[in-house]
């Protein structure tokens, strides 16, 4: 089996995050659900370099590179490709990845609530088995682990990102971005818990349309893709930004200034001792902005998604 044919038969995210009740309601106590969204669904993946790293396929094959615990699965490709698109993960979300995309369903079931009597499954792979699938990956020559900070950071390889189909050249640990980037990915992989429906536009993605388009707008941390909008200058995304510690008044001004041209709205995840002061800031910009009789597009601020069995301690 080649890899173009298994990456045409993967399911892939259409749509949009398709949001129950008053996203106002929820927004203060709600990380996940409060993200307003369009309820309009996505009649095709859009045809944009945007895109690109999911949608286009390759030429290459897995014959010659084929392990011999067998054939590359489903799982393997999908898990590649997301992992890819956030550079590197952690073993421990690394399990919980693979555990949502099990086909068998794990024996381990988190009941996650990310709002006030909402839940999720959140299924999860032991250690054990996590270290099976590194295993067979590391001999397939799809990954290469690296200890960086106390953790274990899963890379994929050229022969993993070939796999996945993402055209992405490999990635070098870098540690001071390791915080950040575990973030970004359990933030995802909270959003497509909750909302299976959503369809994210990585940080990676987006910094390959700002070069093909040789332009200079601020790079968000990633994007909800929304339907039924017209904006300018580029699909339509709902921007996430991560932001572990506080940003000075300039420094937002400079990221709002220059955000990305198809913006539809933006919401900030960050630790609950950081809302308030950042509100506050938001808040002297949105005034600003109106005073110039300029647009304001409406930025949410909630709380970093508590995920059951990883933390954001030991990244940093």
């Amino acid at each position: 089996m080649t890899a173009a044919t298994l990456r045409a038969q993967r399911t892939m995210l259409t749509g949009l995050c398709r949001c129950g009740g008053d996203a106002q309601e929820w927004a203060a106590t709600n990380p996940v659900a409060a993200l307003p969204c369009a309820r309009t669904p996505l009649p095709h993946p859009l045809s944009t370099p945007l895109l690109q790293p999911l949608l286009a396929p390759s030429a290459a094959t897995v014959g010659a590179a084929t392990p011999a615990t067998g054939a590359p699965t489903h799982r393997d490709v999908a898990a590649l490709a997301w992992v890819a698109e956030q550079y590197a993960v952690r073993a421990d979300t690394l399990g919980l990845l693979l555990g949502r995309l099990s086909p068998d369903g794990p024996r381990t079931v988190h009941r996650w609530e990310y709002a006030p009597g909402r839940r999720a499954e959140l299924p999860a792979l032991s250690d054990a088995t996590v270290r099976y699938h590194l295993r067979r990956w590391l001999h397939a020559g799809w990954v290469r682990p690296q200890r960086a900070l106390g953790r274990t950071w899963i890379l994929p390889t050229r022969g993993g990102l070939d796999l996945a189909g993402s055209g992405y050249r490999p990635w070098t640990l870098v540690p001071s971005q390791l915080q950040h980037l575990h973030a970004v990915a359990v933030v995802r992989l909270a959003i497509e818990t909750a909302t299976p429906e959503a369809e994210w536009v990585s940080e990676r993605a987006l910094t390959r349309l700002r070069a093909q388009r040789r332009e200079t707008w601020w790079r968000p941390d990633g994007g909800l893709v929304v339907a039924d909008v017209a904006v300018s200058g580029g699909p339509p995304l709902h921007t996430i930004e991560v932001q572990l510690t506080p940003k000075h008044l300039a420094k937002l001004q400079q990221v709002f200034e220059h955000r990305y041209p198809g913006e539809v709205q933006t919401t900030y995840f960050t630790p609950a001792g950081h809302q308030e002061g950042l509100r506050r800031r938001l808040a002297v910009l949105e005034e600003a902005t109106r005073a110039r009789h300029e647009p304001w597009s409406r930025v949410t601020v909630v709380s970093l998604p508590e995920l059951p069995g990883v933390s954001y301690a030991g990244a940093a």
